[in-house]
């Protein structure tokens, strides 16, 4: 069996992650399906990619009948965070409101974001004032 990596997955481990959380488990031919209803990628580069992901612990199989199902042993938002800090520290070096704002500032917030944002800034400021 594969050894557990904490690495963080590549971009193209990320895709078939990604395939994985929403509906698992999966076959090779479902993930590759849904990868190439958004990118030109062959059956054989998802088949050799799955295989190192589960050599480094990242996913896990199961033999039904004549095929093999994945599934994912990292959790999406464990990844998430994972990703973020690198990202606040590498492109941000710390500035949290550079990242925040700059994510933000890609596309037309929605009132619900908005009004989420502000709850987190209410339920924030009540912990300081404390």
């Amino acid at each position: 069996m594969g050894k557990k990596n904490s690495s963080q997955p590549t971009e193209a481990e990320l895709e078939i992650l990604q395939v994985l959380w929403d509906s698992q488990p999966c076959t090779i031919s479902v993930i590759h399906e849904r990868i190439s209803q958004h990118r030109d990628i062959g059956y054989t580069t998802i088949s050799k990619q799955t295989e190192r992901m589960l050599d480094k612990g990242m996913l896990t199989r199961r033999k039904e009948g004549k095929i093999y199902e994945y599934s994912t042993s990292m959790k999406e938002e464990q990844v998430q965070q994972s990703l973020s800090k690198r990202l606040l520290q590498t492109a941000y070096k710390g500035a949290r409101m550079k990242l925040i704002l700059h994510a933000l500032g890609q596309q037309k917030t929605s009132k619900e974001e908005l009004d989420t944002l502000q709850n987190w800034l209410n339920q924030q400021k009540e912990q300081t004032d404390d």
